[in-house]
Formats: C-alpha cells, sequence, structure tokens
C-alpha cells in the first residue's frame, strides 16, 4: 500500500511540469503554424504592378517602386492608311518603335481608329490590322508585354469571337479608366464592366487599366486633380480586382501633389511582405 501512495506523490509532483512542457510545446506549435501561414500569405501573394508612363514634369514615380512604360501613339501616315483601308507601313512602324520604347515596361500601342466596332467589314479590316500590328511590336520589341490601349473597353459585344481571336498576340489588356466623375460607385461599375469583360474573352490574362490622376476633359470638372482620397480608393480598387495599373498624364508641369503622396502610401502598403 505504502508503494501505491508513493507512486501517487511522484506523479503530484510532476504535474506541473508536465503542464509546462505542454504548454510550451502548444505555444511553439502555434506560432510555427502563425508564421506558416504568413510565409504562404506572402507567397501566393498576387503580384500588383503600377506602371508610370506619366509626362509630368518634376515628377519622379519611380522611387516608390513604379516601372516606366511604354506608348506608341497614332501616327498621321497611319491613320491615313487605316482610314483608306490599308495597312500602315511596316519599316515606318518599327521605326517608331524602336523611337519610343525606351523604358523597361510595357509597350502599349495607342491606335484609337482601329477599335472593334462598327460595321462587320470594319470590324474584320480592324481585327487584321491590328493581328499585324501586334506582330510586328513583338518582333520589334521582343520579351516586352505587347498590348493595345482602350481595345478592351471600346469592342462591341457582337465582335467577342473576333477579340477571342487577337489575345493570341496580347499579353495583357490595358483599357481605359479615366474619371468622368466624382461618383465612385460609378467609377467601381466601370471597372468591374472591364474584368468581367476581360474574363469573358481571354479568363486569366493580365488587366493593367490605364488611370489619370486628373478627370476627363470632357467632364464638368475638365482636368482638375482628384482628390487624394478618391484616388487613393482607385487604387485600392485595381489592387482587389486587377494585376495592376499604368498611370497616365500629358505634358504639363504637376500642380497638385496630393495623388504623389496617396500614390506614395499605396505603393508602402502592397510591399510589407
Amino acid at each position: 500500500m505504502w508503494y501505491r501512495m508513493l507512486l501517487l506523490c511522484s506523479l503530484l509532483l510532476a504535474m506541473p511540469l508536465l503542464i509546462m512542457r505542454a504548454g510550451y510545446f502548444l505555444a511553439t506549435s502555434t506560432q510555427q503554424n502563425v508564421s506558416r501561414q504568413a510565409v504562404s500569405t506572402c507567397t501566393v501573394q498576387r503580384r500588383f504592378t503600377v506602371y508610370d508612363n506619366t509626362h509630368y514634369s518634376g515628377i519622379d514615380l519611380e522611387q516608390y517602386g513604379l516601372i516606366k512604360s511604354n506608348i506608341l501613339e497614332e501616327d498621321t501616315a497611319s491613320k491615313q492608311a487605316i482610314v483608306a483601308g490599308k495597312t500602315p507601313d511596316k519599316t515606318l512602324f518599327k521605326q517608331r518603335i524602336a523611337q519610343n520604347d525606351k523604358n523597361s515596361g510595357p509597350l502599349v500601342i495607342d491606335f484609337e481608329d482601329l477599335y472593334l466596332t462598327g460595321t462587320s467589314t470594319t470590324a474584320q479590316h480592324h481585327f487584321q490590322i491590328l493581328v499585324q500590328l501586334a506582330q510586328w511590336a513583338h518582333e520589334a520589341a521582343s520579351g516586352k508585354i505587347i498590348g493595345f490601349y482602350g481595345l478592351l473597353n471600346n469592342t462591341n459585344a457582337k465582335y467577342i469571337s473576333l477579340a477571342r481571336q487577337l489575345v493570341r498576340y496580347e499579353d495583357a489588356f490595358f483599357p481605359s479608366l479615366y474619371t468622368f466623375s466624382s461618383d465612385r460607385t460609378q467609377w467601381h461599375q466601370h471597372l468591374m464592366q472591364d474584368v468581367h469583360l476581360a474574363q469573358k474573352i481571354a479568363p486569366g490574362k493580365p488587366v493593367y487599366p490605364y488611370i489619370w490622376p486628373q478627370y476627363h476633359e470632357h467632364t464638368p470638372q475638365a482636368l482638375q486633380y482628384i482628390d487624394a482620397s478618391y484616388w487613393l480608393f482607385q487604387l485600392d480598387e485595381l489592387h482587389q480586382y486587377t494585376d495592376g495599373a499604368v498611370i497616365w498624364s500629358s505634358t504639363k508641369p504637376n500642380g497638385n501633389n496630393g495623388w504623389v503622396s496617396a500614390t506614395a502610401q499605396f505603393m508602402k502598403s502592397i510591399s510589407t511582405c
């Protein structure tokens, strides 16, 4: 009987030590799981890239992590050829790419006379030229992300089949998502229309909307700067629903630094991992 009492006393004396050790292992295991989850979150976090296609003087957005991009705008000779039902000159097109493709970011082709709209004959003609231009662009700027400005949200629903054929020559979509009013709900709706259309045409194809820190010219608030909170709202929305953005501006001095500070704040917030 006495040895049972001795065994019971030994167990009672050892109990606190066993509880401490169990608590230690539980805490250590929990901490490791939290660490793994944090690493996993940072690892699987979707990449979000902001490109700088601004032309404001005295503004350096690269210091905040933006990447300079390139845009090739439609020239007079190409416009005349398209209107005449012809394809722009290959040599001249490639020469202009060499002149404009100076930055490490994407090369975006801005030929707004080639949207997939109008009659079926016109849309088919535009499609054929778009394919040719994309092929030439890939040849002249090998390795670059190639896409068309504004084409996604200027494609008539009846020409979705043409858009689906074209995506094999496009690396990403670059819709225009400029600001026409202070109505955030309306801006969000336009964003979602672009996102849903991109998914309908080519699921998984990156979407980089063009945004501008000023209101569009054809609005009551024409060329006024968007306030910092609205600008930050747009960046946050894009971060949630798209793969990145391209910030554009005209060649004028910057008249407001609120959007610059908001951009810096946003870039810092997405680089925490």
